[in-house]
């Protein structure tokens, strides 16, 4: 019977490590938008999304709104910017725009 050294088992592990690495982050999944949230497109226009969305192209124009999880989603008031983007997983999204008395708006995203 052969006896394993601890040297031995160091370099058994983090060899598998090293292995291992490119292929866990290659199968990192996207993200997805989960439940109902309107969606802005960069040329301006809002489509609703429903469910669990990952890709979703603007039924106006045809750009992507959503991308792998990552959108631009609009409160209920219209708001839509840069400080409204999310990514990832999403299952809520409290509106970031700032509103001229200097608070953010803050209403649900999701609808």
């Amino acid at each position: 019977m052969s006896k394993i050294t601890r040297r031995d088992a160091i370099k058994l592990v983090a060899g598998a490590v090293v292995v291992a690495a490119p292929f866990t982050a290659a199968a990192a999944p996207d993200g997805f938008l989960e439940g109902t949230f309107y969606v802005r497109c960069k040329n301006g226009h809002d489509d609703k999304v429903e469910d669990i969305t990952r890709n979703h192209d603007c039924k106006t124009c045809g750009e992507k709104s959503v991308d792998g999880g990552t959108a631009i989603v609009v409160c209920p008031d219209g708001h839509g910017g840069p400080e409204n983007r999310v990514e990832g997983v999403t299952r809520q999204h409290q509106c970031q725009t700032r509103l001229p008395n200097g608070g953010i708006c803050g209403k649900q995203c999701r609808r």
